[in-house]
């Protein structure tokens, strides 16, 4: 009879693992990096397959594996990047930098001469990599510690300085491996929600301060005193307040979409997340080319007359502008509800 796991075993079997591994919340792209030889594909095996080989066998190029584990009550899938450390494969290595989410840059403890190029791959990780990659710093072999050459105080020191988590570990005695992983996916998630939630803080700021200064415009014509008081200040009033609304709304949906799309890698996202970019690019390059070829005529009187026409106007504008309040504080509200749900799926 065949082992679990086997090629014998059955469709069934095999239709639910591909299901399975399919179901996930999270996808990380994580890269091992390092000088050759520090023990980048041991770490990798050990991890992934809990097993250990004193075979030394260089990596060509490069290789992953896949792993799922569950961290806060979610289903996060691995695609883990072992990454050979010779120089002639840097162009071929640094390729795979792109939408990585996090790095394991690894040196050997008894090898000062692997410690020594760490600076050079950080720079390699800021240069190539996205700006929110996360980094952890691995001595590896702690096994070896008779043989040490690097001190435990330079390897935390030199993390501190490029901002980096740090641990000492040893894949053959599978110390602290599994906590490394965990580590820099815990990290990962952290600065995920940091993102969404300053995304978030940004957009709501601004549709908050547009729905105050429209629904309480006259606390801020009290507070500004004569200066708010004639009608064509009111009317300015009313068309910032619009402004702020419409540009707070633009950033909770370009936040959302953005951080989902990138998150899922889901195409359908990120494409309206670009249109979305795309439009408000043309946009300004047309009110730029428009000031320019009429720079000789009278602006301020066009902007009057916008501002007339928001005046004449006001009650279907209002009407307008309180039916999409509504709908923009239900979708915040419902956005940042299922957002821990749904969102990365």
């Amino acid at each position: 009879m065949a082992p679990p796991g086997d090629s014998g075993a059955g469709p069934e079997t095999r239709v639910q693992r591909d299901v399975d591994d399919q179901n996930f919340d999270y996808m990380f792209k994580l890269l091992i990096i390092g000088n050759s030889s520090v023990g980048k594909t041991s770490f990798l095996f050990r991890y992934a397959d809990h097993s250990f080989s004193s075979a030394f066998v260089s990596t060509v190029g490069i290789d992953f594996k896949v792993k799922t584990i569950h961290r806060n009550d979610k289903r996060v899938k691995l695609q883990i990047w072992d990454t050979a450390g010779q120089e002639r494969y840097r162009t071929i290595t640094t390729a795979y930098y792109r939408g990585a989410m996090g790095f394991l840059l690894m040196y050997d403890i008894t090898s000062q001469e692997s410690f020594s190029p760490v600076q050079d791959w950080a720079t390699q990780v800021k240069t190539y990599s996205w700006d929110n990659a996360q980094v952890v710093l691995v001595g590896n072999k702690l096994d070896l510690e008779e043989d040490r050459q690097v001190p435990t105080e330079h390897g935390q020191r030199l993390a501190n300085e490029l901002g980096f988590q740090f641990f000492e570990a040893s894949a053959k005695d599978n110390i602290n491996v599994e906590q490394v992983f965990d580590k820099l996916v815990d990290v990962i998630c952290d600065r995920m929600n940091e993102s969404v939630n300053g995304d978030t803080l940004a957009g709501a700021c601004l549709l908050g301060l547009g729905i105050w200064l429209k629904v309480d415009e006259g606390s801020l014509v009290e507070l500004l005193g004569n200066v708010a008081e004639a009608p064509d200040s009111l009317a300015r009033l009313a068309s910032v307040s619009y402004l702020l609304i419409a540009l707070g709304a633009v950033l909770l949906v370009i936040g959302f979409l953005g951080c989902c799309g990138a998150v899922r890698e889901s195409r359908c996202m990120l494409m309206t997340f670009f249109i979305i970019l795309l439009i408000i690019f043309l946009a300004e390059v047309a009110a730029a080319v428009l000031i320019f070829v009429y720079r000789s005529e009278d602006i301020p009187g066009c902007f009057e007359h916008i501002l007339q026409l928001i005046m004449d106007n006001a009650v279907i504008i209002g009407g307008v502008a309180v039916g999409i309040i509504g709908l923009e504080v239900a979708a915040m509200v419902v956005s940042m509800v299922l957002y821990k749900e749904i969102g990365h799926k």
